[in-house]
């Protein structure tokens, strides 16, 4: 979760850096910034369909068996195109009086930077997967274990580049500012997560199973409907102040105790992982955007409902588009 995470820590301040330093003082600024923190949250979000390292796949694929990971990566990485491109539509077509007025020179490339970041990329898998190797655990465990080695080894080397005199000992206070001032403020997001996986398994245990699908009568309902209503009934009650995770370890839980599966089991953990990615792009109190808000300053519902309302209600449609396609005749 920390990797994961790690990623926007990394650029929402990146985004607003860079728009400050390369336009400073344009009117067009404030768009730039919507647009790009926009990206990122909807790139982030729906990561979380296919991406090996993702929260989602971990919990749900314990919770419902015979589900196979390869199939919901392939779905998922199709489903990922497709929300993408919607937004990038939905972008295009809100933003498009803008686009004569942000015509600028395009920058050079930053080789010497990609280059840089792609061998701490290596670097990163590398430790990874040869801590992975000899523990004989899985990739998952060697990404969490090898993220503080990097952490340090990425510090030691900007000290050592920059006109430090002293890298280790520069790095040693950056380390124990990050532990004494980095880690407290993220106490209260590090404990809604801790939470929100016990909360969802509880919540479950309580719930008669075999008399909730009888109500429902799961079996009658269509599997396009099934997979399709799944997402937007998360992200609804994700409004509630619900946690994501905890809704997705709810519903994987439910559907996990069934006898027997109302739809394809990998389709239905990429529709509960579909509800999981559209929760944090329409809820303020998804993680992601208390964090996305705690970095930037922009509140919450400004992140979801103003910036991103339009483009969550096209997911919905577009998921249920995507699983009538792929459900036809079943």
């Amino acid at each position: 979760m920390l990797f994961n995470l790690g990623t926007i820590a990394f650029l929402v301040p990146l985004v607003q850096r860079g728009i400050a330093v390369s336009t400073p003082g344009d009117t067009l600024n404030a768009v730039r910034e919507r647009r790009q923190i926009s990206a990122l949250q909807r790139g982030f979000a729906w990561s979380v369909v296919w991406s090996p390292t993702a929260i989602a796949p971990l919990v749900v694929m314990e919770l419902i068996p015979d589900i196979s990971r390869l199939r919901w990566s392939l779905f998922g990485i199709a489903v990922f195109a497709v929300i993408l491109l919607v937004g990038a539509i939905e972008d295009r077509i809100r933003f498009r009086h803008l686009a004569a007025a942000s015509q600028r020179p395009a920058m050079p490339v930053p080789w010497r930077a990609v280059w840089r970041l792609t061998i701490t990329c290596l670097w990163l898998f590398g430790i990874a997967t040869a801590i992975s190797w000899a523990t004989g655990d899985t990739v998952i465990f060697g990404l969490m274990a090898a993220c503080p080695v990097i952490l340090v080894g990425w510090l030691f080397v900007q000290y050592a580049r920059s006109p430090e005199p002293n890298p280790a000992a520069s790095t040693r206070a950056r380390l124990l500012n990050l532990a004494r001032t980095g880690l407290p403020r993220s106490a209260a997001i590090a404990v809604t997560l801790a939470a929100a996986g016990f909360v969802g398994v509880t919540a479950a245990a309580l719930v008669p199973v075999a008399g909730l699908a009888t109500l429902l009568r799961l079996e009658t309902i269509p599997d396009f409907v099934l997979l399709g209503l799944l997402p937007p009934v998360i992200a609804a009650l994700s409004l509630t102040a619900l946690s994501p995770i905890m809704l997705a370890v709810f519903f994987g839980s439910i559907f996990g105790a069934l006898p027997v599966l109302p739809v394809d089991a990998t389709l239905l953990a990429l529709s509960i992982s579909c509800g999981w990615a559209l929760s944090m792009t329409l809820s303020p109190f998804a993680t992601i955007v208390l964090l996305i808000e705690r970095l930037s300053g922009i509140p919450g519902r400004i992140l979801t409902w103003r910036w991103n309302g339009a483009f969550s209600a096209l997911a919905m449609a577009a998921l249920l588009a995507i699983f009538a396609g792929w459900t036809k005749g079943q």
